[in-house]
């Protein structure tokens, strides 16, 4: 009866080591047992890693030479609505130098300065554009407590292109604009 108490408790401190123990161990010993050694497991597993990796990256390049083949280029063209572009021509003939301004809302941006009897060209920022806005351009002349103010100038769909001539005395100054058709081909 000893004996196969021994036995018994032999039997149960292997099963807890089995519990306890690493699992790479455990499968280790489970490889020996079977007639395989460590060697040929780590073999297999760095074999198995390796056939992974090459059928991921090849996946990979076949996922991007699928769109690139599809479309001919790499980047598609997403132009369903074309996005509306100004550009603001100013004309100082006056004697004095300003700064433009473009309102839209109740935001106002600084465009920038141009000097006396000289030209400047300004592109009006995406970030005050939007589909079917309004901006205002104001003409603040350096030194003076008059200004310029254009009105709204409606910016469309295609290439507004706007025009602004500062004359000496600033209630005489004018401005025009128009529209190019947008290229949608």
């Amino acid at each position: 009866m000893t004996a196969s108490v021994a036995a018994d408790s032999k039997r149960a401190m292997s099963d807890l080591r089995c519990l306890t123990g690493d699992p790479l161990d455990r499968i280790l010993e489970g490889r020996v047992r079977s007639g395989k050694g460590a060697e040929e497991f780590f073999v297999s597993t760095w074999r198995t890693m390796f056939v992974l990796t090459a059928a991921l990256a090849i996946f990979a390049g076949c996922a991007c030479s699928t769109s690139v083949a599809r479309t001919g280029t790499a980047a598609i063209n997403r132009n369903f609505c074309p996005r509306a572009t100004a550009t603001l021509y100013v004309t100082n003939d006056g004697w004095a130098d300003v700064v433009i301004y473009l309102h839209r809302g109740g935001s106002r941006y600084r465009l920038g300065d141009v000097t006396a009897i000289q030209s400047a060209v300004f592109p009006i920022p995406e970030a005050m554009m939007g589909a079917g806005s309004e901006i205002a351009v104001f003409v603040d002349p350096i030194g003076s407590d008059y200004g310029f103010n254009t009105g709204t100038i409606p910016l469309q769909p295609g290439h507004t292109a706007i025009d602004l001539r500062v004359a000496n005395i600033i209630n005489q100054s004018s401005f025009s604009y128009g529209v190019e058709a947008p290229d949608i081909s």
